[in-house]
């Protein structure tokens, strides 16, 4: 009994006519004709075999969408309006492959961001311009912002924070805030950042961040953390600091809006003084105690 059958050559599938027959106690076939490509086979999309298979590119998507739905929940698109798109994209690059503001435009076109924001690409010039449009915002509105979504979102509150103050050198000659000072590691006429954070004492949730002239001291830079504990709201405490940001004024600052304070002094002439009409004092009370 004759019956079709499919056979392989290359990449297509051919129609025979063939019949079984037994030779010797063998079951043998028999060619009758060809009846040419199969058509369903010609139907298909999908070819055949793995190898025969083209990757045409490979795009970088789950990281990409975590990040763009994180963005969203905290609110980025709204307060960032028409720069949304090329400073969202900015963040998402350092987050996962640091890059270069021209290197973010080559790197975006490797993602899937294109069809998840609705462009088709993102120019250096519009990642520049992003820059100086975001300069004008209010930077202490959106940190309160994105910090009370987080705090919500994570169950965390302002009752104690970690702030920390550092300095970042720059080769370059272009940047307009980098000033010449001491940096960290002690050598001096650097051109310097000064950068400055506050997270939450728990979960480590950024609340505030500094940037200034590397002129500017670390005194005056955490005079300018107290002011942002009160405008968020951070409840009284104790506060720890070392020496090196120790200032009359910090101290007064942080007494009247209720904290106590435990921190290092640099022993010069005045705190030596200070001290010893301390203990005089003192000596003099238990003195008249006994």
């Amino acid at each position: 009994m004759a019956f079709i059958r499919k056979i392989r050559k290359g990449n297509r599938v051919y129609l025979a006519e063939v019949e079984n027959y037994r030779k010797d106690g063998k079951v043998c076939q028999r060619h009758i004709r060809y009846l040419g490509l199969d058509p369903e086979f010609e139907k298909r999309d999908i070819p055949l075999y793995s190898r025969n298979i083209k990757v045409e590119s490979v795009k970088v998507y789950g990281p990409v969408i975590i990040l763009e739905n994180i963005a969203r929940e905290l609110g980025f698109f709204e307060f960032l309006g028409d720069i949304a798109n090329p400073i969202s994209v900015l963040a998402f690059a350092h987050c996962l492959d640091y890059k270069s503001v021209s290197e973010t435009a080559e790197w975006f076109a490797k993602t899937d961001l294109p069809s998840i924001l609705g462009c088709e690409k993102i120019t250096a010039e519009q990642y520049h311009s992003a820059f100086e449009t975001l300069d004008k915002f209010d930077f202490e509105v959106i940190e309160k912002s994105i910090s009370e979504k987080m705090n919500q979102l994570f169950g965390e509150d302002n009752s104690g924070m970690i702030y920390d103050g550092t300095n970042t050198h720059l080769t370059g000659s272009l940047s307009n805030i980098a000033k010449q000072g001491k940096s960290k590691d002690g050598v001096k006429g650097r051109n310097l950042i000064q950068i400055g954070l506050g997270v939450t004492r728990s979960l480590g949730i950024p609340i505030f961040h500094q940037v200034h002239p590397g002129n500017i001291h670390d005194t005056k830079m955490f005079n300018e953390a107290i002011s942002k504990f009160s405008s968020l709201e951070v409840k009284s405490g104790l506060a720890v600091f070392d020496r090196g940001i120790t200032s009359q004024n910090c101290i007064s600052k942080l007494a009247l809006m209720g904290w106590r304070c435990l921190a290092g002094l640099q022993m010069h002439k005045g705190v030596k003084t200070a001290i010893s009409v301390l203990v005089i004092v003192s000596r003099i009370r238990w003195l008249r105690k006994r």
